[in-house]
């Protein structure tokens, strides 16, 4: 499966639709510029990764990067997993990615209430994602670069856009996760956890609460850890009087910052039992599940004024 990218203008609210023809042996008519990406691959531990005509190479550095003319982000290759976001200005942002889940307990008291369909109740913090991953490739093209890291139940995709307007401004990152084979899953919860170096001191999280306001959050050490996430609309941030860092989602997730300039969004869950809450049976209908997120960090220009408010507040 090949796939076929070119860059339109469209107006606002509008449609287009395109055809897309095979030419044989034609020369008449044909775009004067066309390129094929490069693959460059880190990781294949099935020796099954196959790319046809496209240029490939075995690449052996211990990180690589990928970016464009506002952006650079920075992985290491023994994981595939995004480290730093650097600005072309120079301004260098820690931004790590990691996969964690949640557990709920055991069965040894049947009495006591467990995570199910209406409940979150983590038996504890998150624990890394242990297994290893089964591919990592780059995918260098004109219009954007990838990297694809995949693993048994999920993939994800780092994506840089090399064009102008807003598309380039952040690190496209797509997860595609299917945990509904295998006992592995059963009783956990899939998180992403991102953590920079954009920390507000009074530990707080903006969300939006319908696509148009921001409402800031607090997390509080004193309450549960399920106290503190939050339903997350399309978009949350974290500031301070320097920088700013924010998260924009295609699809609504429960969210939280547990840390100082931490992100934990929510991916899916599997639990076995019902929570006696109505539904009478646990969430075990899990199908390929997609999710799509843009990160961003930004500079921030505010005056005097606003900083001291900020502190006041």
């Amino acid at each position: 499966m090949s796939e076929i990218s070119f860059i339109v203008e469209l107006p606002g609210l509008s449609i287009s639709k395109y055809l897309i023809s095979a030419l044989g042996g034609q020369t008449t008519g044909q775009p004067k510029e066309q390129y094929l990406s490069h693959i460059d691959i880190v990781t294949d531990q099935s020796n099954n990764l196959r790319f046809g005509k496209f240029p490939t190479d075995n690449y052996t550095l211990p990180m690589f990067t990928i970016g464009n003319e506002h952006l650079t982000a920075t992985f290491y290759s023994c994981n595939g997993k995004l480290q730093y976001i650097s600005r072309n200005n120079s301004t260098r942002y820690k931004s790590e990615v990691k996969l964690m889940t949640y557990g709920t307990g055991s069965w040894s008291n049947p009495f006591k209430d467990q995570s199910g369909a209406y409940l979150f109740l983590p038996d504890g913090n998150a624990k890394n994602f242990a297994e290893s991953i089964k591919y990592l490739y780059i995918i260098k093209g004109q219009i954007y670069s990838s990297v694809v890291v995949g693993y048994s139940s999920i993939t994800q995709i780092y994506t840089v856009y090399k064009m102008a307007g807003s598309n380039g401004m952040g690190v496209h990152i797509e997860n595609l996760v299917n945990i509904s084979n295998g006992t592995m899953w059963n009783n956990k919860e899939l998180i992403m956890r991102i953590e920079t170096d954009v920390k507000d001191s009074d530990n707080q999280l903006c969300v939006d609460l319908n696509g148009f306001q921001m409402h800031r959050k607090k997390t509080r050490k004193k309450i549960p850890l399920q106290g503190n996430f939050f339903p997350m609309t399309s978009m949350m941030s974290i500031e301070n009087n320097v920088d700013r860092v924010t998260i924009v989602s295609s699809e609504t997730h429960g969210v939280a910052s547990l840390s100082p300039g931490w992100f934990e969004v929510v991916l899916d869950r599997r639990l076995i039992q019902d929570d006696w809450r109505g539904l009478s049976q646990g969430v075990t209908d899990n199908v390929l599940t997609k999710s799509h997120f843009v990160l961003l960090f930004e500079t921030r220009n505010i005056s005097t004024s606003q900083v001291d408010a900020n502190s006041r507040r």
